[in-house]
């Protein structure tokens, strides 16, 4: 269901895994702790980054505000589908 990953990747789920609630039982309970707390990291980083998007000196420099964008962008459907499977 998981594939190892490198520090720099992030996990991917395929759509099959979190369609409906009953998958999404069995996929809370296959996950090990690990992978939790992984995740939850990935989303505090993803919260923090939605929160510098408010921050005036990130708002006036262009270059910062891409690259904060960016970056909570490639964690945003990791973010969404962990979310999903939690609820």
């Amino acid at each position: 269901m998981f594939r190892v990953l490198k520090d720099t990747q992030q996990p991917q789920f395929s759509s099959a895994t979190y369609t409906s609630s009953s998958s999404s039982t069995s996929l809370s309970m296959a996950m090990d702790e690990a992978m939790i707390n992984r995740l939850q990291g990935i989303k505090r980083s993803y919260l923090s980054l939605t929160e510098r998007l408010g921050d005036p000196d990130v708002i006036a420099d262009s270059n910062l505000l891409m690259q904060v964008m960016s970056d909570r962008s490639k964690s945003e459907d990791v973010v969404n589908a962990f979310d999903e499977v939690r609820c």
